[in-house]
């Protein structure tokens, strides 16, 4: 309950690589990509911001930061509800489907073109070196309590996935081939984790995109079927990290995105506010 309580002080590295798993040892670290690794909550709102006030859509910030972890599509039908524009009696619930999904593509390609013109929301290093530090502590997971990591994020998969491959992240922090594969012991990969080998493995023959073998460790709304606050993307990461969520710490900026947390299984003690943390949001 601690973590979600206005901070008193701001949590350091030190104290986010210090705290303990109990009863057992630390399995993996999974994170939340927007407003957790990337500075994108301000990069999408200006995009959400052009289109309301195009189409008279009423969309406060300070909603927008209290939705943060929502389904898009959820979000968007709250904004056209509230907005006096929701479904119509005489309207089906296709159309009214129809109607979001424009918007949302739309949004989509206002995105798009600030991207080609180079923009992309930034790195929040206070987050991604906590990851580093991770990866440091040995030369193979499982070394020096090095532990496996993965992505759970509500976001857009191409978003998520361009975002991280700008800052390198994806190869550098969740690539598949140092999380699954590169263990300190042969030992190490039991049955199990020798099944989520196989499937990364395999991933790229079955024509899914959500799980390519590079992105397999890259979860976002399109693998599961709910989004936060319920507990599926993180207990799907969990899953191709072959762990158990009991004994994994996440990280999350976004209330609901806590709440999944915490419907996930992960314990409260490693469930990290990132909001708390020192020098966040860079």
């Amino acid at each position: 309950q601690a973590l979600l309580d206005p901070p008193k002080f701001a949590l350091s590295l030190e104290t986010i690589m210090t705290m303990h798993s109990p009863p057992q040892p630390l399995q993996a670290l999974v994170f939340d990509c927007d407003g957790t690794l990337v500075n994108s909550m301000s990069y999408f709102f200006i995009g959400w911001k052009a289109l309301c006030d195009k189409h008279s859509l009423t969309f406060p910030e300070s909603q927008f930061y209290s939705l943060a972890g929502l389904p898009v599509h959820d979000m968007a039908k709250i904004v056209f509800e509230q907005s006096g524009q929701g479904k119509s009696e005489d309207e089906s619930e296709e159309a009214f489907r129809a109607r979001i999904n424009d918007f949302l593509h739309e949004k989509h390609e206002f995105i798009k073109i600030m991207r080609s013109r180079g923009e992309y929301p930034t790195e929040i290093k206070t987050v991604t070196d906590i990851a580093r530090r991770n990866k440091a502590l040995g030369s193979r997971v499982g070394e020096n309590g090095r532990v496996p990591m993965a992505v759970a994020s509500s976001g857009d998969r191409k978003h998520v996935i361009a975002d991280l491959e700008h800052h390198g992240l994806l190869k550098e922090l969740f690539d598949v081939e140092e999380n699954l594969f590169n263990l300190e012991r042969e030992a190490d990969a039991g049955v199990a984790l020798k099944k989520l080998q196989a499937e990364a493995a395999e991933s790229d023959l079955n024509g899914n995109p959500n799980t390519s073998r590079d992105t397999f460790l890259i979860v976002t709304r399109e693998c599961v079927e709910r989004g936060k606050p319920e507990p599926d993307l993180f207990l799907e990461a969990c899953r191709r990290l072959g762990v158990d969520p009991r004994y994994c710490r996440g990280f999350e900026d976004a209330d609901l995105g806590v709440e999944s947390l915490r419907r996930a299984g992960f314990a409260e003690e490693n469930i990290v506010d990132v909001r708390k943390l020192e020098g966040y949001p860079k």
